[in-house]
C-alpha cells in the first residue's frame, strides 16, 4: 500500500467516524429530550394525584352531582343550568365550586402548553389525560355551555391538536 492509499483510507476512515460521531451526538440528544419530556409528563401526572386537583375535582363533582339531584335530570338544557346555576350562586358553596372550574382549567391549560412546547410527551400525555379529561367534559356539558357563555374558556376549549387522539376516550384497559 502507498502513502497515497493510506491517506486516501484515513480521510475515508476520519470521514466514517465522523458521521457516527455526529449520529451518536444526535440520537444522545433525542434520548435527552425523550427522557426530559417523559419527566416533565410524570410531574404533571403526579400533580393530577395531588391535593389541590383531587380537591377541586371532588368540589366539581359533587356540585355537579347537587345540580342534578335538585334537577331530577341527568342532563339539563343550557336554560335550567342557567336557573340553576343562578340560584346555586346565592349559595356558600358557589366560589368553590368557580375556583374548582378555574384550578382544574388552570391545570389542564398547562398540560396543553406542555404538549404544545414539546416538553411533554404527547403519547404519554395522552395515554394519561384523554380518558380523564374526556370524562370531566362529559360529565356536565352545561357547565362549559354557561362559563363559554360568559366569555370564560373552558375545559372543552383545549387546543384540538392537542387533544385530538381523545374523540374516543380511552379505557383502563387500552395499552396505548
Amino acid at each position: 500500500m502507498s502513502l497515497k492509499d493510506l491517506e486516501a483510507l484515513a480521510k475515508v476512515v476520519g470521514i466514517v467516524v465522523a458521521v457516527f460521531t455526529i449520529m451518536k451526538y444526535f440520537n444522545d440528544q433525542r434520548l435527552l429530550t425523550e427522557r426530559a419530556q417523559a419527566t416533565q409528563t410524570q410531574s404533571l401526572i403526579d400533580e393530577y394525584g395531588g391535593t389541590e386537583i383531587t380537591r377541586a375535582l371532588s368540589v366539581y363533582n359533587e356540585t355537579v352531582e347537587r345540580i342534578h339531584s335538585t334537577s331530577g335530570q341527568q342532563e339539563l338544557n343550557r336554560r335550567d343550568f342557567d336557573r340553576l346555576i343562578y340560584i346555586y350562586a346565592h349559595h356558600s358553596e358557589a366560589r368553590k365550586f368557580r375556583e374548582s372550574i378555574f384550578t382544574i382549567q388552570g391545570f389542564y391549560s398547562k398540560v396543553e402548553f406542555c404538549v404544545l412546547q414539546d416538553l411533554c410527551d404527547p403519547e404519554l400525555t395522552s395515554a394519561h389525560f384523554c380518558r380523564l379529561r374526556s370524562s370531566l367534559n362529559s360529565s356536565f356539558a352545561a357547565v362549559e355551555a354557561y362559563y363559554a357563555s360568559i366569555g370564560l374558556s373552558t375545559i372543552s376549549q383545549g387546543d384540538k391538536n392537542v387533544w385530538r387522539d381523545c374523540k374516543t376516550p380511552l379505557t383502563s384497559g387500552d395499552n396505548s
